[in-house]
């Protein structure tokens, strides 16, 4: 806090030699106004590992989780570029990492010997089982993970799929009202997200506090069996995702919980699509399809917190709103990999 308000004074101070003050206003003061948090640079960042591609799934504080094509999982350390791998419990054919807590704890799938699926806790060094006891055999599909509570879902004996919390002794029931079928991928706290498809065969996300679903809808998404918006990750006040247009592109996103925007995140390199799985804080993974239709991982950085543009910001057009005496226009350029789109829900 001690810095924003060192960066107002000093903003205020340098504005007495700016001759385009104008300029300013509509950079600072009108975004604000409508609701528009201001483009910030992000970084997108390619995540390679030498001989195997790589999936990622979801990323807690500094660590990312995903699956590699040699079948294995891994976990990524983001500030030492460390590669851990998760084989699983002995005899397990393949691992798939999905989802990790801030205390290092993996959730995912792993292959048995018959190549049977199995839900998994991983501790650090004990792998559990994990089986909802409503699912049909092997369908128990546990997402992400906070604390002690694990979101997912799973496949009944109906062949209907049933979003479920599990606290560490209790699996709790997920549906959204008018449902036909829901996922949960993310939890942090008693909030949870995911998508559902509703009796019309649409696709939307979802965010669940404990006792009200909200739908989410991003409003460049199409609508249909093979479009929609899909939640997959929350972190504070913000839920990452993807949303499909009406020319089947998929388009990351992320959601503000209080400003209820919409922001677009697509990496430059996924002209084919970009999707996002995981958020922490400032940073986000997820999948971009080049223009060969190859599918890379990505690590996001530099995802503003909407709350705090719009303090800093607003406080900065305030001050130059009384200075604006100047007539002058400039075109505002963006810098490269900035959100192309804000909108609110």
């Amino acid at each position: 806090m001690k810095n924003v308000f060192e960066f107002l004074i000093v903003m205020t101070a340098s504005l007495k030699f700016i001759e385009n003050r104008k300029t300013l206003f509509f950079v600072f003061f009108l975004p604000i106004f409508f609701g528009i948090s201001p483009c910030y640079s992000q970084v997108y960042t390619t995540l390679t590992e030498p001989g195997t591609a790589l999936f990622v799934n979801g990323i807690s504080g500094n660590e990312v989780v995903g699956t590699s094509d040699n079948g294995n999982g891994f976990v990524y350390d983001i500030n030492t570029q460390q590669y851990t791998t998760l084989t699983g419990p002995s005899g397990a054919l393949a691992v798939q990492a999905n989802g990790i807590s801030g205390s290092g704890n993996v959730v995912g799938i792993y292959y048995d010997s018959g190549f049977n699926p199995h839900a998994f806790l991983y501790n650090g060094s004990t792998y559990s089982t994990l089986s909802d006891p409503l699912a049909a055999a092997g369908s128990t599909t546990p997402n992400g993970i906070s604390g002690s509570s694990i979101a997912g879902y799973y496949t009944d004996s109906n062949n209907a799929d049933h979003g479920f919390l599990y606290n560490g002794s209790t699996y709790t029931v997920l549906d959204v009202p008018s449902s036909q079928a829901t996922h949960a991928y993310g939890v942090s706290g008693n909030l949870v997200v995911g998508d559902y498809v509703d009796n019309s065969g649409n696709k939307y996300g979802f965010l669940y506090n404990g006792s009200t679903y909200t739908i989410l809808n991003d409003p460049l998404a199409a609508t249909g069996s093979q479009a929609g918006t899909h939640a997959y990750s929350i972190s504070g006040s913000n839920v990452a995702g993807y949303y499909t247009d009406g020319n089947n592109i998929d388009h990351g996103f992320v959601y503000n919980i209080n400003t209820q925007q919409y922001v677009t995140y697509d990496d430059p390199l996924g002209t084919e699509g970009t999707d996002l799985y995981g958020i922490a804080g400032g940073n986000a993974v997820g999948i971009y399809t080049d223009s060969s239709g190859n599918p890379e991982s990505f690590l996001l950085s530099g995802i503003p917190e909407p709350e705090s543009l719009q303090m800093i910001f607003g406080g900065i057009g305030l001050l130059v709103l009384g200075a604006v005496v100047q007539r002058k226009r400039r075109r505002l350029s963006r810098s490269r990999g900035c959100s192309g789109n804000v909108f609110d829900g």
